[in-house]
């Protein structure tokens, strides 16, 4: 149908991209008690994030990225494998703190920096962000 040709065109253009998807979790779900099937794919990213690495001459804010809906995508990287890394910005308001399902491609390096190793030749692929809102009574 009509969709078939919006996929191919993807399809060709998903190469050398990343993209990290946002998903809102309920307030009062914290990391401790996270089921990520309870946070939904956000309206808007939540998140200004910036991708770094050795490959790139400086990092990829926001303003060099395709942010549609709950997804921030960067094109046109290096090809190859390397590592990135993901750091939060800023987030939106009422909104303080995120979490990547970490694997074995994927590592926390500190509060708001995830670095993961990045396979271009496998790009197309989304990472799933969750991210937490924040009591506004707590320190």
């Amino acid at each position: 149908g009509a969709g078939d040709s919006l996929f191919a065109a993807s399809a060709q253009d998903a190469s050398e991209t990343f993209s990290v998807e946002t998903f809102a979790c309920p307030e009062g779900v914290t990391l401790a008690t996270l089921e990520t099937d309870v946070c939904e794919p956000s309206a808007e990213p939540l998140v200004q994030w910036s991708l770094a690495s050795e490959q790139f001459d400086a990092p990829l804010g926001a303003d060099e990225a395709t942010v549609s809906g709950a997804t921030t995508t960067w094109r046109g990287l290096p090809s190859g494998t390397y590592f990135v890394d993901l750091t939060a910005e800023s987030f939106a308001p009422g909104y303080g703190e995120y979490f990547i399902p970490s694997s074995n491609q994927v590592t926390r390096q500190d509060e708001r920096t995830t670095r993961i190793y990045f396979d271009a030749s496998r790009s197309g692929e989304s990472i799933n962000a969750y991210v937490f809102a924040v009591d506004p009574a707590a320190p």
